[in-house]
């Protein structure tokens, strides 16, 4: 029976895309909304895509729909697909990150799931070109399933309480991720947090917004595998 469930952020933290994942959105953009869409001084790190789009909109005077958010989501993947595959940027795995997954894959008492600013298609685009299986994750909680971060992990929860057919809380539940949003939400709800220094914040800055634990990245399987499993 599970018991426990550790939910990860996928920028950042299970991986890096050296500029696909920017790289592709701003193409995406440019395609449909013409050469004047940029992110240029829009926060990025540890946000919703879907409320990344609409900033950059806002930019551009224009106001956020589903039409919108439904022609730019084909483009991204058409985009960062064609950078993967181009060769031209890559997707690679954090230090230690495949190892981990596989070894809390095979407990029975632990559930592994997402909970990430990514669309889901673009966010398995990105897992696949890092070698990372989705099918490793039992439950997803992705960048449009909330209005802000803070409204992921309830929905990552009642998926995996659907899933298992169980009753827990979030006293059961660790967030992993590289930012202080991953902090902030994770603290927003009740879960404990592992924060690591993989991605867009600093040790002191992580330390700062209160994660219960940082670490430099998820290298050292013995000690995260016994910091994620103490209850």
């Amino acid at each position: 029976m599970s018991e426990t469930l550790i939910l990860f952020d996928i920028d950042g933290t299970l991986l890096r895309t050296n500029g696909a994942g920017i790289g592709g959105f701003v193409e995406a953009g440019v395609r449909v909304f013409g050469k004047d869409f940029s992110l240029d001084g829009l926060l990025v790190g540890g946000q919703l895509d879907p409320l990344i789009l609409d900033r950059a909109l806002g930019q551009l005077g224009m106001a956020p729909d589903e039409v919108n958010l439904r022609a730019f989501r084909h483009h991204y993947h058409e985009c960062l697909g064609r950078l993967f595959k181009s060769g031209e940027r890559e997707s690679i795995a954090m230090p230690g990150v495949q190892k981990l997954l596989d070894q809390l894959e095979a407990l029975a008492h632990v559930d592994i799931g997402l909970l990430t600013g990514n669309l889901a298609e673009t966010g398995q685009l990105k897992l696949g070109a890092a070698g990372i299986k989705i099918e490793q994750f039992c439950v997803h909680a992705w960048g449009d399933d909330g209005e802000t971060r803070d409204h992921l992990p309830p929905v990552a929860l009642e998926r995996w309480l659907e899933h298992r057919g169980i009753e827990r809380d979030f006293e059961h539940t660790v967030i992993i991720g590289d930012t202080i949003y991953d902090v902030q939400c994770a603290k927003a709800n009740g879960c404990r947090v592992l924060a690591v220094c993989t991605g867009v914040d600093d040790r002191e800055t992580l330390e700062a917004a209160g994660a219960d634990w940082v670490v430099d990245d998820l290298s050292d399987t013995e000690a995260v595998l016994e910091w994620l499993l103490q209850s």
